[in-house]
C-alpha cells in the first residue's frame, strides 16, 4: 500500500510546511516543475502531496521507482506538490523503517 505521512494532532499540509522543502509540483495550469531522483539529498526523501479532491495523501517516496509512480503525469492527472524532507524526521510521522529505502 506504500508509505504515508500521517501526523497526530495536526495536518500534513502543516507538518510538511514546517519540515519539507516545496522542490517541485505537478498541475494542469502551470508547467510541471519534477526534479529527478538524483536531485534528491541521500540523507532526505521525496513526499509527494496528492490532492485526491475531497482528501490529501503524502506519500513518501522511499524509491527510485515509488518516485516515478508518484510523478507520472501521464497516467496521472491530479495536482502533486513535491516536498524534500529529512529522513530523521520521516520516522516521527511514518513507518518509513519499515521500507527499504534505495538511494
Amino acid at each position: 500500500m506504500g508509505c504515508y505521512v500521517n501526523p497526530k494532532g495536526r495536518s500534513k499540509e502543516s507538518w510538511l510546511s514546517e519540515r519539507g522543502l516545496v522542490v517541485g509540483s505537478i498541475c494542469s495550469t502551470e508547467p510541471d516543475k519534477v526534479p529527478e531522483w538524483i536531485e534528491f539529498d541521500s540523507d532526505n526523501l521525496p513526499v509527494v502531496l496528492v490532492d485526491n479532491g475531497p482528501f490529501t495523501a503524502a506519500g513518501v517516496c522511499y524509491s527510485e521507482k515509488e518516485y516515478e509512480i508518484f510523478t507520472d503525469a501521464v497516467r496521472d492527472d491530479r495536482i502533486r506538490i513535491i516536498y524534500e524532507v529529512p529522513i530523521k524526521d520521516l520516522s516521527e510521522v511514518s513507518d518509513i523503517e519499515k521500507y527499504p529505502i534505495k538511494k
